[in-house]
């Protein structure tokens, strides 16, 4: 490779075999000079090759970070959504869970509201029967009496028929008497 590139520089440079009337030494000086700039721009290219080489992997790496943030923000928002998520679950299973307890509450009061009117129809009833087994002598003599005044007034239709009856009679009787006491007038 020195070779190839010896022979290289030489063309470059100018340098002839029948023109070398440069001493030895400056051709190796020359050499030297030609490899040093080869070994420069090889190292000059590694360098670059080094340098793309980094700025590839900084921004791959930094295309990583930037997917791993991505990730996480989008893992944190699905934690984020999971946490919403189970908040709503929860409170609306308070909710439904309060909603049965106010039906049950509701249901409960309506069964002792009916239980209360039940009882106080219960007490009336008793009140009633206690009154009505307190004035029971009342209700047995209203009853007497009403069946005295059926019979008073039976009596009295029947003495009123009665009496009509001996009012006739006697009005009768006076009539007769009277046309025989006429007729006794007409023989005297």
């Amino acid at each position: 490779m020195k070779i190839f590139i010896l022979s290289m520089s030489m063309c470059f440079l100018g340098i002839n075999i029948a023109h070398a009337q440069t001493s030895l030494q400056d051709q190796i000086h020359a050499m030297k000079s030609i490899e040093q700039e080869a070994i420069a721009a090889q190292q000059a290219r590694q360098v670059e090759i080094k340098i793309r080489q980094e700025e590839t992997q900084r921004k791959e790496a930094q295309r990583f970070a930037e997917e791993r943030i991505l990730r996480e923000k989008q893992h944190a928002e699905a934690q984020r959504q999971q946490r919403l998520a189970a908040e709503k679950a929860e409170n609306l299973a308070k909710l439904e869970k309060q909603e049965v307890l106010n039906d049950k509450k509701r249901d409960q009061s309506f069964e002792d509201e009916l239980r209360k009117l039940e009882l106080e129809e219960r007490k009336l009833e008793l009140q009633r029967k206690s009154k009505r087994a307190n004035r029971e002598d009342d209700f047995i003599d209203q009853e007497l009496n009403r069946g005295k005044a059926v019979t008073d007034v039976i009596q009295s239709e029947a003495d009123a028929t009665r009496n009509a009856s001996e009012g006739a009679r006697d009005l009768m009787k006076g009539v007769g008497q009277g046309a025989a006491n006429k007729n006794k007038d007409w023989f005297k």
